[in-house]
């Protein structure tokens, strides 16, 4: 099994801790693909660390094509997983739903009529790949007051990454994968409040390559 892993760096200002959510242990593979997250332990028991891994696997036997996030994204810092999304459990019990990738901010790149490279991924049978996630890009973590943003209290919170991908390949591909996968369930404690865009973001559909040609 191959795999690849990111470095991440620490943010040393803000406090998260993190601990595995039992009800979840490992989510069922979605048409050979299958997707996990955990945290990045920098240190044992580090209550700073932020950024995560999120791991494709493939389960079948067929060649798995699929574009997770980008390699250059139109003025905003690209990420390699900012197609995934971010379904988030607040400690009242309340779901919201598809949490993007925002990228620095805020304030935030609303949208851009420049180019968007894709980051393709092509996964052989039975391979993985480990690529990072930074929760911080997701979410305001220092709470900006001056804008105007959706209010998160401290707490602890679930959360499980999705990804989708549509029908219509970004890029000619052999087995080109379509479908939704969700990973695991992890639970973040957020020991101070944070902000997002939103407070909870409608399904949209995936970038396909006609809409990415067109911005």
């Amino acid at each position: 099994m191959k795999s690849l892993l990111f470095a991440a760096t620490l943010l040393s200002l803000i406090l998260i801790t993190t601990s595995a959510a039992p009800q979840n242990p490992a989510a069922p593979p979605v048409n050979g693909l299958q997707m996990s997250i955990a945290p990045v332990q920098t240190q044992p028991a580090d209550p700073q660390a932020i950024h995560f891994t999120i791991t494709f696997t493939n389960t079948s036997d067929a060649v798995l094509t699929f574009a997770p996030g980008t390699t250059l994204d139109c003025g905003r810092r690209p990420s390699l997983t900012s197609l995934v999304v971010l379904n988030l459990t607040d400690p009242k019990g309340k779901l919201h739903h598809n949490m993007m990738y925002a990228g620095d901010g805020p304030p935030y790149i609303g949208f851009c009529a420049g180019r968007i490279d894709p980051f393709v991924v092509v996964l052989h049978a039975h391979e993985s790949i480990s690529l990072p996630l930074d929760i911080s890009k997701y979410f305001d973590l220092k709470n900006s007051k001056q804008y105007e943003m959706a209010r998160f209290s401290a707490g602890a919170y679930l959360v499980e990454a999705a990804f989708t991908s549509s029908d219509q390949p970004i890029r000619q591909a052999k087995s080109w994968w379509a479908g939704t996968v969700k990973s695991n369930v992890i639970q973040i404690q957020f020991n101070s409040d944070f902000a997002a865009a939103l407070d909870d973001v409608p399904d949209r559909k995936p970038p396909t390559a006609a809409s990415i040609q067109s911005r």
